[in-house]
């Protein structure tokens, strides 16, 4: 009599995505205790110390979006080819829609003298971003 087996709980594939993804987190939590140590030594030394620890946050801003981009294309390497072509019209919609939204805010900044931060429109980027990836992965499991 044939027994039933049961299927494994996570798939190869699921244990890879979640590695790349703990992998990030990892890096990214690694990096802001190293940053906010760096600030705390700064704010608390003088003179040739405090340049120097100066000198680190600059290094840590400047290889935090080259760090960031390399984890970025490693993930993106590893996906499977509807899962690029996802993450390709999701990055694709967050660029058009951040720039509209650049536009306007240059439009509006120049008109009423308001400073808008580019802290905003990257938010809004990556808050389009966000949604793009889940719109496609609803699309992809059926739903509207």
């Amino acid at each position: 009599m044939m027994t039933r087996q049961d299927k494994p709980k996570t798939t190869r594939r699921e244990r890879r995505v979640w590695q790349s993804m703990w992998g990030m987190v990892g890096a990214a939590v690694a990096l802001t205790v190293i940053a906010i140590v760096v600030a705390l030594l700064q704010s608390r030394t003088e003179g040739h110390a405090h340049s120097f620890f100066k000198g680190m946050s600059l290094g840590l801003l400047a290889a935090l979006p080259v760090g960031m981009g390399y984890m970025l294309w490693r993930t993106y390497r590893q996906m499977d080819e509807f899962a690029q072509r996802q993450q390709e019209r999701a990055c694709a919609f967050a660029f058009l829609l951040s720039m509209v939204a650049t536009m306007v805010a240059f439009a509006v900044a120049s008109y009423a003298n308001v400073v808008v931060p580019l802290w905003a429109v990257y938010v809004f980027g990556m808050v389009m971003y966000t949604a793009a990836v889940v719109r496609g992965a609803v699309l992809a499991k059926g739903g509207k």
